[in-house]
């Protein structure tokens, strides 16, 4: 559980993210002082964890971030602050068990390497193809509490090494993000989706040149910095028979409300067609990130993939699909982190299980042992795990 200092002065043991959280914040509150120049003058603020935005327990398996509660009052506007219903309800769709997943990432895996191998890849498919085949698993017959791949080819569009990948940027990020919020507590973060019209026969690179060269547009205009102070952009692809359709997902620090209808009508202004628009605001720093970043890194299922699809993907290497913008982009440039940074907490606290030692799931009294599985051994076992075989 993660417990702010309260009055009298107790200082609970914190790990993890909450540990980083707390350094983070108590470093800004100590060392920076907010921007001030002739134009927009503003006394100094320093950063109280007790108020008005407390860090909030959470429990081990639950997100740590900043708790932002909304005060506002459901209207009839199209994006309503968290904790109001809205008119658009999407129901959440049932997560995947471990076993499906391992099987679409090795499916996917495999038809990559196969067009790779067409498109005379071969450094490409020969890395691939090894990625994620055998892993050492720590385990005690019932549960596995790690595994380590043998190899990773750190490739962008591997699907195999997504997770991984997309825990880097949130390691990389969460630490600016959290300090930019303590130096300004008025900030909302918030999930926004754009999305363009799709051009049939345009390729990826194509298409991705296109919104980017929207968003530039429309984050210059003073109507947007009035209501953003920048953020994080990421970029996400997808394709189907209609064609290519590049959206970001962006996340963006709000300085005040603005209602969907207006942003959806700038943002058609610079990008003509464009249909689908989403804000939303979240309460958690690190689930925010991960929900914006995890696009990058989404793997693409099998059935979707085409030796020209294949193809595309390899066109848009050293292009960036992920970047900051706005004022958050220069509070980046400037800052400096604490020693203590995202990565080095979170390796400290991740535990290293030898042979012998018990099983540390509640109720399992198990020895562990150390075995060599292969991809198809993982999904056999979770399978076993999930009562499917």
């Amino acid at each position: 559980m993660l417990a702010v200092e309260n009055d009298k002065g107790s200082n609970p043991r914190r790990t993890g993210w909450s540990l980083l959280i707390y350094k983070i914040m108590t470093f800004a509150n100590g060392q920076l002082k907010t921007p001030q120049n002739a134009d927009n003058a503003q006394p100094e603020r320093s950063l109280q964890l007790n108020q008005p935005y407390p860090l909030v327990a959470s429990s081990l398996n639950s997100s740590v971030g900043l708790s932002f509660k909304s005060r506002r009052k459901p209207t009839g506007h199209t994006y309503l602050d968290s904790g109001t219903t809205t008119k658009h309800f999407h129901s959440k769709r049932e997560r995947r068990k471990t076993s499906e997943t391992l099987g679409i990432k090795r499916a996917s895996k495999l038809k990559l390497v196969k067009f790779l191998d067409e498109l005379k890849q071969d450094n490409y498919a020969d890395s691939m193809s090894k990625c994620g085949e055998r892993w050492s698993a720590m385990m005690c017959g019932d549960h596995i509490v790690s595994k380590t791949p043998f190899h990773r080819c750190n490739i962008r569009f591997c699907p195999v090494c997504a997770n991984r990948r997309a825990s880097r940027f949130v390691k990389k990020y969460l630490v600016f993000v959290v300090a930019f919020i303590a130096l300004n507590l008025s900030y909302k973060p918030c999930l926004l989706t754009l999305t363009q019209k799709k051009i049939k026969g345009e390729s990826k690179k194509d298409a991705r040149a296109r919104i980017l060269k929207s968003f530039k547009q429309v984050i210059r205009r003073k109507f947007f910095a009035e209501y953003f102070a920048g953020g994080i952009w990421a970029g996400e692809v997808t394709e189907n028979e209609t064609g290519n359709h590049f959206h970001l997902h962006l996340f963006v620090f709000r300085r005040k409300f603005i209602d969907a209808k207006l942003l959806k009508s700038e943002w058609a202004k610079v990008s003509p067609g464009a249909k689908n628009l989403n804000i939303k605001l979240i309460d958690s720093l690190e689930s925010g990130l991960r929900e914006v970043i995890k696009y990058i890194s989404k793997p693409i299922a099998a059935e979707n993939l085409t030796l020209q699809s294949v193809k595309e993907i390899l066109e848009l290497k050293g292009l960036r699909m992920i970047d900051t913008f706005g004022e958050f982009r220069s509070f980046c440039r400037d800052y400096e982190p604490p020693e203590d940074d995202a990565a080095e907490l979170v390796e400290s606290v991740k535990p290293d299980y030898v042979t012998g030692e018990c099983c540390p799931h509640e109720g399992c009294e198990k020895p562990l042992f150390e075995r060599i599985l292969t991809d198809v051994d993982l999904i056999a076992f979770h399978r076993r795990r999930e009562g499917l075989e």
